[in-house]
């Protein structure tokens, strides 16, 4: 099979999210456009058969001019039906591709605008994510300050009694604070 020409391809551009059922149609049409392609070519048949007329009546007798012009006669109206059947093929081939295309592109603009209608949505969730991890994390800063201060206050009271005799140390000897 041969490839498609260079100049039938159209792109469609890298953002749209294309789906298996498009991909497939796609694919359809791109076989559709490579027989309409070679059955094209059939028009250098025509011209081929045309030049080999000529030939051939130039060097046979009026009989067998005229048999081999009533072969000649039908073997291109063959061909000229099927030129114009696959004419026909191409016609077919280049409005399924063109309404494929508007179908991709529709088919991506909604997606598009259902994502935007979602952005509320989603930025809503976003936002209680958010405001539930950082409840979250206040709640773990005041269990770490009330251990903490639990600690100090702990640590307060042990040492309360050491403090209170330093301090009426200090207080009845003054001396006392210099060792």
């Amino acid at each position: 099979m041969r490839a498609l020409r260079a100049d039938l391809y159209i792109p469609l551009p890298r953002f749209l999210p294309i789906g298996e059922e498009i991909k497939k149609k796609a694919v359809l049409v791109a076989h559709d456009l490579q027989f309409t392609i070679q059955n094209l070519n059939s028009t250098t048949l025509i011209d081929d058969a045309r030049s080999t007329g000529d030939i051939l009546t130039e060097n046979n007798t009026a009989d067998t001019k005229l048999g081999v012009m009533g072969y000649m006669e039908e073997s291109l109206q063959q061909l000229l039906d099927a030129e114009t059947r696959a004419q026909e093929i191409h016609r077919k081939a280049e409005e399924t591709r063109e309404r494929i295309i508007q179908e991709a592109l529709q088919e991506a603009k909604a997606k598009e605008e259902q994502f935007e209608s979602r952005l509320p949505e989603l930025h809503q969730s976003f936002m209680e994510k958010a405001e539930t991890r950082g409840e979250q994390t206040i709640a773990e800063l005041k269990k770490r300050f009330n251990e903490r201060h639990a600690q100090l206050r702990e640590y307060a009271e042990v040492r309360e009694e050491d403090a209170l005799d330093a301090a009426f140390a200090v207080l009845i000897d003054p001396k006392a604070d210099e060792d």
